[in-house]
C-alpha cells in the first residue's frame, strides 16, 4: 500500500478555495432571482456553553445586486439608489441613511447631522421654525 504525501500548506489552501470542499454538493443550493449569485457562507457556531469551540457550519445563500435583498434577492431595494436626498443648486446632496423596514414594502432616512433640521420621509424639507439664524449686525461710525 502506497500513501500519498501532499503538503500541509497545499491543503489548506484547497481547502479554503474550492467551494465544493467548503459547501459539500448535497446541501440544497437556493434559486437567486434578479441576478442573484449563489455563493457558499461559513459561519461558526459555539458548541458548548463551557468550551471555546466553534464548529463551522456552511450553507448556500444568494448574494444579491444592490438594487435586491431578500433570503433569494426577491425583494426590490428601496434604499438603492439613496432616495434620502434633496436638491441644491442643480445637484442633488445625500441627506441621511436610508433603512428598509422589516417587511421590505418602505422604508424611512434618518437624516444626518447636516440636516437635523430637516423633515419630510427623504430630510428635504427644511424646518425654518427648527432653525436658529443669528443675525449680528455691526455698524462702523
Amino acid at each position: 500500500m502506497k500513501l500519498l504525501s501532499i503538503p500541509y500548506s497545499l491543503l489548506v489552501l484547497t481547502r479554503y478555495t474550492s467551494s465544493e470542499l467548503i459547501c459539500p454538493s448535497d446541501c440544497p443550493k437556493p434559486e437567486c432571482l434578479n441576478g442573484g449569485e449563489v455563493i457558499c457562507k461559513v459561519t461558526y457556531e459555539k458548541i458548548h456553553p463551557s468550551f471555546s469551540y466553534f464548529a463551522p457550519k456552511r450553507a448556500y445563500l444568494c448574494e444579491c445586486p444592490a438594487e435586491f435583498v431578500g433570503e433569494f434577492c426577491e425583494i426590490e431595494n428601496l434604499c438603492e439608489p439613496n432616495p434620502c436626498t434633496r436638491s441644491s443648486g442643480g445637484s442633488s446632496v445625500g441627506t441621511g441613511e436610508c433603512k428598509v423596514s422589516d417587511d421590505g414594502l418602505d422604508y424611512a432616512c434618518e437624516c444626518d447631522v447636516f440636516h437635523r433640521e430637516f423633515l419630510g420621509k427623504n430630510c428635504d424639507v427644511q424646518d425654518f421654525c427648527a432653525t436658529t439664524v443669528r443675525l449680528e449686525i455691526t455698524f462702523l461710525w
